[in-house]
Formats: C-alpha cells, sequence, structure tokens
C-alpha cells in the first residue's frame, strides 16, 4: 500500500515536471565517495549525512582540503610557511583520527584528494 501511494507521487511530480530541472539530470551518479567509506560506517555515515553532521574524521579532511587550497594560492614565503606548517599540523590529526576509527586504513586516496589540490 505505501509503495503504491509512492509510486502514485512520483509519478504525479514526473507528470508535472517537478524533476525536470534538477542538476545533474541525466548524468551517471559518481559513488567513489560511497565506496570509498568502509562498508561498516556507509549507514551510519548515511545517517549522519542526512542529519548535515559530518564524522569528525570527514570534517578534519575537508578543512585539509580548504588548507591546501589555501596554501597553493599563498603569495609570500612566510604565509606558504605558515600554511603549510597548520597543514601539516592538520594531517597529523587526520591520520589519528582515521587510525583510530579503523587501525590500519590505507589513506593513499585522502592524500593523493589534497596533493592534487596542491598541484592546481
Amino acid at each position: 500500500m505505501w509503495s503504491r501511494n509512492a509510486d502514485n507521487i512520483i509519478r504525479q511530480a514526473v507528470a508535472k515536471g517537478e524533476f525536470d530541472d534538477l542538476p545533474n539530470k541525466g548524468q551517471p551518479l559518481n559513488l567513489d565517495e560511497y565506496f570509498a567509506v568502509p562498508e561498516e560506517l556507509r549507514l551510519s555515515y548515511k545517517v549522519l549525512k542526512n542529519a548535515n553532521v559530518l564524522p569528525e574524521e570527514m570534517e578534519s579532511f575537508k578543512e585539509l582540503l580548504s588548507l591546501s587550497d589555501l596554501l597553493a594560492l599563498a603569495k609570500s614565503d612566510e604565509d606558504r610557511r605558515s600554511r603549510r606548517e597548520e597543514l601539516n599540523d592538520k594531517l597529523l590529526r587526520f591520520q589519528q583520527l582515521m587510525e583510530r576509527r579503523r587501525p590500519g586504513t590505507d589513506l593513499g586516496h585522502y592524500l593523493e584528494a589534497i596533493r592534487a589540490r596542491l598541484q592546481n
């Protein structure tokens, strides 16, 4: 009964064109981020994401990406040095969070993302 009701609501929305202007319409889904999360954590991460709450290590990773962007834009040697020190401190914290969460985690995927930001 519930699924039929949901199907009817979706069909009506499609008929009204309510899905016509969705971002990335017609593009394949990018599931790389989804599969980068360990299987046993996916459901809990999804719940947190739906609540607009990031796990501490992902918040730390976002900070790393922002810092790497700022480092790439630094104009002076002093600013670059300061940003690099901050980035190294945050990277150490991120590694500690990841090791605590999942011992033996390969951080290669995350580190490559940071290196790519620094090269751009």
